[in-house]
């Protein structure tokens, strides 16, 4: 069977649009989360309630907080490129030998899979690791209290 390009030129009916959704979300899903960590890293981000990785344990002390976000940037550094490559990859197969939207949806969850794993982790690890720091809050700006901004 020879394949067929399902690009310029063909019949777009051909292809179903879920194939090109999850395709396109796929390839930019690891592009953001590399894009967004890297800001995260270089900026060096305090603490804060909008950007990062923002959970009780993480936002309750600055160490626990640098070390949440950094455990977070490295694991997407070295997952997501795999992750962006394979899926390529698979969106490129899938539209030349007409394999359906299947293969990319796939790799597309696989994108998402990794915050799945790595929270329960860093949560755990981390209030391990962590125990005996005591915990200094991060308020609210409109907060009484004046916590730490």
């Amino acid at each position: 069977m020879r394949p067929t390009i399902l690009l310029a030129g063909s019949n777009p009916w051909d292809v179903p649009a879920l194939l090109y959704l999850f395709g396109i979300l796929g390839i930019l899903l690891p592009i953001l989360f590399l894009v967004l960590e890297g800001v995260f890293v270089l900026r060096k981000t305090g603490r804060n309630y909008f950007f990062g990785y923002r959970t009780s344990f993480s936002l309750s002390s600055p160490e626990r907080w640098d070390w949440a976000n950094r455990t977070l940037a490295y694991v997407t550094f070295v997952y997501e490129p795999i992750i962006l490559i394979a899926h390529v990859i698979l969106f490129s197969i899938s539209l030349a030998w007409g394999w359906g939207f299947l293969a990319p949806l796939i790799t597309f969850l696989l994108s998402l899979l990794h915050l799945f794993l790595l929270i329960p982790y860093v949560e755990i690890r981390g209030r391990a690791r962590f125990k005996g720091i005591p915990e200094r809050p991060l308020h609210h700006p409109g907060d009484k209290e004046g916590g730490i901004d």
